[in-house]
C-alpha cells in the first residue's frame, strides 16, 4: 500500500514531500497562505480538527459523527473516516478561502465501499469537485465562460481506489492540471478560468454540498494552497526511437560513425509545457554516447534523458542490436567451366570463404555432387557455405563435362589410344613407348615381327630355344632351326 505523504515545514515556505513521489509537483513553490489538516498531529478540540498552521490557522469542521480514526493500515496512522451515509467535514469560507485563480489542492484518499460510484471527496460548493470512482477521477468544474458545468471522466490505468491514492488539482489561470499518484493524467484549458463563487460560505470534504453524494472510508492529509509563483512542475514529454538492429561490420562490432546508428542517437524528441527547446541527453551505461567508439556485437542499450531549465526530468531507453547479418562469399579457384576426357583423372581446385565475422571459413565448404569421369556427361559442382550466424553465401557452382575425345582425329577414343595426339599410332601391345606401327618386335618378346609366328603373342627364350617365335612344343622344323 502506499504512504501518505508528510509535511516539511519551515518559516519561508511550505515543501511537501511523500513517500509516494509527490514531491515533482510542489517541490519548488512557495506559498502565501496554506492550510494542511494531518490526522496525525492535529489537536483535536471536540469536532474541531486545527490547522498545522497554529492555533490561528481555519478550523476543519466535522459533521454527524465524522472522525478521526485508524485507517486499518498501520503504516499510515489515523484518518478521516466517513461513513458513506450522513457524516462529512467543512470548511468555513470565513477562516479561509481560496484563490478561485490561483490554487493547489491536495488530498490522499482509500474508498471502503467501491460500489459507491462518485464517491464525493471534495466539493467547493460546485464550483471545483472531485470525485473517486472505480477508474479514478472525476472533476466538474464551472468555467467562466461556459454555461452549466463541465465534467472531465479521468480513467486511469492501474487504479485501485480501495487503495491509498494521491489526488493534487492545480489551477493557476486557465491552465488546469491534476495529478494522480504523482502521474499526470489531464491537463486541461478553462475556458475564462473558474467561475468566481461569492456568498458561498462551505467548502466539503466526504460530501456533496447538497449532501446528495456521500464518501464512504478514509480521507487525509487535506491541503490547500495559494501558490505565488508557480514553476514548470511537469517533466517534458519524450519520444525514443524504436529499437533497431544493424549489420556488423567485423567481429567488433559496427563503428559509432555508421549513418544508422548516428541518426538513431539523434532521433529522440521532447516537448515541455513551458520551454521551447529541450535538451535531450544520451548516455551508454552512464557514459556520453559521443565517448563510444564502436558498438560490439549483441545489444547495447541506450538511456535518453530529456531535462528543461526547472530541472524536471524524463528519461526512456531503445536498444541497438549489432548483429552477424552479412553472408559470407565463396569465390572459385579455376575455371567455372571445365572439360574432362572420359577415363581421365579431374583434380579439383576448390574454392575459398570469408565472412566479415567469422573470418576464413573455407573449411566449412560443402561440394554437393561427386565426379564420375567413367560416365560421359555434364555435372554440375554447386558450393556452399553459412557463417556462425547461420547466414548463407550465395551458392557458386562449376560445371565440369566429361566427354569422349578423339584429339587426334584417327577415330580411337583417347581413352582407347595410347598415342591420343599422334594419329599415325593407336597401340603400343608391348608398353615400350613405341607405337605398333613402328615397333619391329611389337610384342617385345626380342623376335622381331618378320620372323615372329605371332607379332602379338610374345614368346620367350625358355620357351623358343631357335628363337623362330614358335614354342619349342610346336616348332614343327626342331627347335635349333631358324
Amino acid at each position: 500500500m502506499q504512504n501518505k505523504p508528510t509535511l516539511i515545514k519551515n518559516t519561508k515556505k511550505l515543501i511537501w514531500s511523500s513517500a509516494i513521489a509527490l514531491a515533482g509537483l510542489t517541490s519548488a513553490i512557495e506559498v502565501n497562505a496554506a492550510v494542511h489538516w494531518s490526522m496525525e498531529a492535529e489537536t483535536l478540540s471536540g469536532t474541531v480538527l486545527d490547522s498545522l498552521l497554529g492555533v490561528d490557522g481555519p478550523e476543519l469542521e466535522l459533521k454527524n459523527g465524522a472522525s478521526v480514526s485508524a485507517d486499518g493500515n498501520s503504516a499510515t496512522g489515523n484518518a478521516l473516516r466517513f461513513d458513506g451515509v450522513d457524516d462529512f467535514a467543512v470548511i468555513s469560507h470565513d477562516a479561509y478561502d481560496f484563490d478561485h485563480t490561483n490554487v493547489r489542492i491536495e488530498l490522499s484518499v482509500k474508498v471502503d465501499n467501491t460500489t459507491l460510484i462518485n464517491s464525493m471527496a471534495f466539493d467547493r460548493w460546485g464550483q471545483l469537485v472531485i470525485r473517486v470512482t472505480n477508474d479514478g477521477l472525476k472533476l466538474l468544474i464551472k468555467e467562466a465562460n461556459n454555461v452549466g458545468i463541465t465534467t472531465k471522466g479521468i480513467n486511469i490505468a492501474g487504479w485501485d481506489s480501495s487503495q491509498w491514492n494521491h489526488i493534487a488539482v492545480q489551477v493557476v489561470g486557465d491552465n488546469l492540471i491534476v495529478l494522480a499518484n504523482n502521474v499526470n493524467v489531464l491537463d486541461y484549458t478553462l475556458n475564462g478560468g473558474l467561475i468566481a463563487s461569492p456568498g458561498q460560505t462551505l467548502t466539503y470534504i466526504g460530501q456533496r454540498y447538497n449532501g446528495n453524494e456521500r464518501f464512504e472510508g478514509y480521507i487525509d492529509e487535506v491541503k490547500i494552497m495559494d501558490p505565488i509563483s508557480v514553476g514548470d512542475v511537469l517533466a517534458p514529454v519524450l519520444s525514443v526511437p524504436v529499437d533497431i538492429t544493424i549489420d556488423a561490420t567485423d567481429a567488433n562490432g559496427t563503428a559509432a560513425t555508421n549513418a544508422d546508428i548516428t541518426a538513431f542517437l539523434i532521433a529522440a524528441t521532447a516537448t515541455d509545457d513551458i520551454d521551447e527547446n529541450v535538451v535531450v541527453e544520451v548516455t551508454i551505461n552512464g557514459a556520453a554516447a559521443e565517448q563510444i567508439d564502436v558498438f560490439p556485437l549483441g545489444p547495447t542499450i541506450v538511456t535518453f534523458t530529456a531535462t528543461d531549465t526547472d530541472g524536471n526530468s524524463t528519461s526512456n531507453t531503445a536498444t541497438i542490436t549489432i548483429a552477424d547479418l552479412s553472408a559470407p562469399v565463396i569465390i572459385l579457384l579455376g575455371d567455372s567451366s571445365q572439360t574432362v576426357a572420359l577415363y581421365g583423372t579431374y583434380t579439383e581446385q576448390g574454392a575459398t570463404a570469408l565472412d566479415n565475422v567469422d573470418g576464413d571459413i573455407t573449411d566449412s565448404i560443402t561440394v554437393s555432387e561427386t565426379l564420375d569421369t567413367s560416365v560421359a556427361g555434364t555435372y554440375t559442382l554447386t558450393y556452399d557455405v553459412s557463417d556462425a550466424a547461420d547466414n548463407a553465401a550465395a551458392q557458386v557452382t562449376r560445371q565440369v563435362v566429361v566427354i569422349e575425345l578423339d584429339s587426334d582425329s584417327d577415330g580411337v577414343p583417347d581413352h582407347e589410344d595410347a598415342f591420343p595426339y599422334d594419329a599415325t599410332e593407336t597401340a603400343d601391345t608391348d608398353g615400350d613407348g613405341t607405337g605398333d606401327h613402328s615397333d619391329l618386335d611389337i610384342d617385345g618378346d626380342g623376335v622381331l615381327n618378320e620372323n615372329d609366328d605371332d607379332i602379338f603373342v610374345p614368346v620367350y627364350l625358355e620357351n623358343d630355344l631357335d628363337r623362330d617365335g614358335v614354342p619349342d612344343d610346336d616348332d614343327c622344323d626342331g627347335v635349333n632351326i631358324i
